[in-house]
């Protein structure tokens, strides 16, 4: 509990990028904090589809930011949500990077990065 108290308030200080990537290390149990829990489960897991939030694939359209992830999950959210990707033209559209595993979506000309986790949430919250 007190490292989800710690990502929580670390959410103050780092940007999303830093703290996705710390979320992903330890839920994938590379910090070996959480494979009890993860060995608890892999039965119930290998009988069940694997929910995989991070992103393989990301299209950019004049009105819509699309992302396809590992899972075969596919959200579809307004442009308009980032005003640097609409300013930005197609090809800087284009110059993104994956990081974390696709954690997070970075645009290093435009400093704009992309949470598919955050993703999930705001479109499940309208």
């Amino acid at each position: 509990m007190t490292v989800f108290w710690f990502l929580f308030n670390a959410c103050q200080y780092l940007s999303i990028a830093s703290v996705g990537i710390a979320l992903y290390i330890l839920v994938s149990g590379g910090l070996g904090l959480l494979g009890n829990l993860k060995d608890a489960h892999q039965s119930q897991a290998m009988t069940q589809t694997r929910i995989d939030p991070r992103a393989q694939k990301v299209l950019v359209s004049d009105e819509a930011l699309t992302v396809e992830l590992v899972d075969g999950r596919r959200i579809s959210v307004p442009l308009s949500w980032y005003p640097e990707l609409v300013k930005a033209s197609q090809g800087d559209r284009e110059k993104f990077k994956l990081l974390g595993g696709g954690l997070i979506i970075y645009w290093p000309n435009l400093e704009q990065e992309v949470s598919p986790i955050v993703l999930l949430r705001e479109t499940s919250n309208p």
